[in-house]
């Protein structure tokens, strides 16, 4: 467990960029630009987290949570983007490739 922790603490450096008031909304979005990680700006998950005006910073102590948030919403967006006939179904190859992303 306490590697997990270490791990969390890594990620999350890189995440802020010389910020002490936690993670700004900017640098996550930087952040996720850089990586295969796709997130609705406009979704209840980044209002959540970063408030209505994404004027809120995320400390360390919401960051793992933060972290499993996005994970699920990654998910969510690979889904709606498959779904292109608006069905709630995606073919079983499109299921597999959200699940190794």
């Amino acid at each position: 467990m306490q590697v997990l922790w270490i791990l969390f603490r890594l990620v999350f450096s890189i995440f802020i960029t010389g910020s002490t008031e936690g993670l700004s909304f900017s640098d996550f979005i930087k952040t996720l630009e850089n990586t295969n990680m796709h997130c609705d700006i406009k979704s209840d998950f980044v209002k959540f987290y970063f408030g209505k005006d994404c004027s809120k910073h995320v400390d360390y102590s919401e960051f793992p949570q933060l972290l499993k948030g996005l994970i699920a919403e990654n998910a969510k967006s690979a889904f709606i983007a498959c779904d292109t006939e608006n069905t709630g179904y995606i073919s079983t190859e499109n299921f597999y490739t959200i699940i190794l992303r």
